[in-house]
């Protein structure tokens, strides 16, 4: 800890988030390291210890508890191969739930029995999910489906479902970081039990979806050069018109086309699935593709698949 380093505990945090004590000052300095959502937290256990004069066993405990209770994210990430841990934490969310009249504090008590965990799927007092569902008839094939109005409680396989749409919409909108940003778009909104404001809930696959369009990235910064991007785009349209498979690969944050000034032509950084669906498809891929290298070298760059 520095002499420079300061913490802000804003009044709201204590009066309307009912923190107090070593969580309040652990939610304070998350915040002020992670800007609501704009940045992350990344500091060692050992550095919060000291702010809070306490032992890393204490802190990595409490920063659980206010993790499960919905006032902070904490997302993994890896650092030469270890696995590293960041937050971020839900201080506007949590003012609209405590706007909302809904309990705060990490003692909440349950009522009637029942509680609600992490995710905000009701449990009974013998810890079975009552998963909430809503069944939705299904227009083009009069197929009944089952869809719940929360996505933490979702079967596992929707929710990877729906993972990748809101990926590919933050893919195509040239998040920095699209996967980072549709991992706090889902802890965001798990912290608010997908309720706005006005308590709408957004129960189905597609309201979520149309959520996520309006999502506005916690990181600056564009994953690709809008011209390539441009190209992707149009090749997986015309893909998927003319019934072309395999172009998911395509969407892939990691794989970018990138100019070397220096040496003069274009590096393209693929998988080897990449490079195999291009090298089948080369037409389509040189159709729009062509314009933007201009006749220059383009040199394959082979990165491991993600």
């Amino acid at each position: 800890m520095k002499d420079s380093d300061y913490m802000i505990i804003l009044a709201p945090m204590k009066s309307k988030l009912k923190l107090k004590g070593n969580a309040l000052m652990l939610f304070a300095l998350i915040h002020g390291y992670s800007k609501e959502g704009k940045n992350t937290c990344r500091v060692s256990l050992a550095y919060l210890a000291e702010w809070l004069d306490t032992d890393k066993a204490a802190i990595s405990k409490l920063i659980n508890k206010l993790a499960k209770a919905g006032y902070i994210n904490k997302l993994e990430y890896y650092s030469g191969g270890v696995k590293c841990f960041e937050y971020t934490a839900n201080y506007e969310a949590m003012l609209v739930k405590a706007v909302r009249g809904e309990a705060m504090g990490l003692e909440r008590a349950s009522e009637h029995g029942s509680c609600q965990n992490d995710n905000g799927c009701q449990n009974d007092k013998k810890g079975l999910s009552k998963r909430q569902k809503t069944v939705v008839k299904m227009t083009t094939n009069n197929k009944d489906i089952i869809i719940y109005n929360n996505f933490s409680c979702a079967e596992p396989a929707q929710q990877e479902e729906e993972k990748k749409n809101f990926y590919i919409d933050f893919f195509f909108r040239n998040a920095a970081d699209p996967t980072s940003e549709v991992e706090k778009f889902i802890a965001y909104n798990n912290s608010l039990q997908w309720r706005n404001e006005k308590g709408r809930v957004y129960e189905t696959p597609e309201q979520r979806l149309s959520l996520a369009r309006l999502w506005e990235f916690k990181t600056e910064g564009q994953w690709a050069r809008p011209d390539y991007l441009k190209v992707v785009k149009e090749i997986y349209q015309d893909a998927c018109n003319d019934g072309i498979d395999g172009v998911e690969v395509m969407i892939n944050h990691k794989v970018n086309l990138v100019w070397d000034g220096r040496q003069n032509k274009w590096f393209w950084k693929v998988t080897p699935e990449v490079r195999e669906w291009v090298v089948k498809n080369s037409a389509l891929v040189h159709k729009h593709l062509d314009p933007v290298t201009a006749g220059r070298t383009v040199t394959w760059e082979m990165i491991k698949a993600s």
